[in-house]
């Protein structure tokens, strides 16, 4: 928010001062214009640090770990979902977060939009939020180079020897970093809103890692793309459950698995 607040503060500016030589002030018709030009300044300025983003991207390369995430691109990570939100109008209804842990834990959830993630974005505004993410994020213009420099971590679950780091990574995170952990344990989107098979990758993390799982349910993110930006979708954000280390210690990664998948299909209805 804070950056669109600038770029429209900075487009109004540069729109008085392109009409200031004309002596047209005085005119009342002239702001309505002002107005509309200083958004199209903003819209330009805007598209300019996307280009940025994709130079700073030529010379990325991600084959090495991005450890800890880089302060300029998560920032703008964060701004840009706050934009989206803004046109997307998007009004997210949170139920039962007084249950969320005061410590670190990771989180899942029910995977039907490529919004999902940035309700979690525009959520954990004041912490800090990593995301297991599948291998072609990493690979898109723009959004692969700053989910990359956001210290997100990739999985490729063709690759044994890939997926195996990715768990270690994300074990390092819970563990050693002040970050809460995200993943959809679907491993990909559901088209219709029906849930899919969970993976018991996830379960594996949090077991290691010895850290609470938030089991976050999302409802009518996808009605977000039909809707905008003229009608506002009001999406759900609930806390259904919290299981910690105390209650899942004895049971295997599968037990933990179906017990989720339980509880979402419950949610659903389904």
């Amino acid at each position: 928010m804070v950056l669109l607040i600038i770029l429209l503060i900075l487009g109004l500016g540069l729109s008085f001062i392109t009409f200031l030589p004309f002596n047209l002030l005085t005119e009342w018709w002239i702001y309505p214009i002002m107005i509309l030009l200083g958004i199209t300044y903003a819209a330009c300025m805007l598209g300019l640090i996307m280009l940025l983003v994709r130079f700073l991207g030529l010379f990325m390369d991600k084959t090495k770990k991005q450890i800890k995430p880089n302060p300029f691109f998560y920032h703008i990570m964060i701004s840009m979902v706050d934009i989206a939100m803004v046109f997307g109008n998007v009004k997210v209804l949170k139920t039962n977060f007084r249950k969320l842990p005061k410590e670190k834990y990771m989180f899942i959830f029910n995977h039907t939009s490529n919004w999902d993630g940035m309700m979690f974005i525009n959520h954990f505004k004041s912490k800090k939020i990593c995301f297991v993410e599948k291998i072609e994020s990493f690979s898109s213009p723009v959004l692969g180079d700053i989910v990359y420099k956001s210290g997100f971590i990739p999985l490729d679950r063709s690759n044994k020897a890939s997926a195996i780091d990715t768990i270690q990574r994300s074990v390092n995170k819970l563990t050693n970093e002040n970050t809460c952990l995200g993943i959809a344990p679907e491993g990909t989107r559901s088209k219709d809103g029906t849930l899919l098979p969970f993976n018991q990758g996830a379960f594996t993390i949090a077991i290691l890692a010895k850290k609470p799982i938030v089991l976050f349910g999302l409802k009518h993110v996808n009605d977000i793309k039909k809707n905008a930006p003229f009608k506002r979708t009001k999406v759900n954000l609930d806390v259904l459950e919290v299981l910690y280390p105390e209650f899942y210690k004895n049971k295997t990664e599968q037990e933990i698995c179906s017990y989720c998948e339980n509880i979402y299909k419950k949610y659903l209805n389904q």
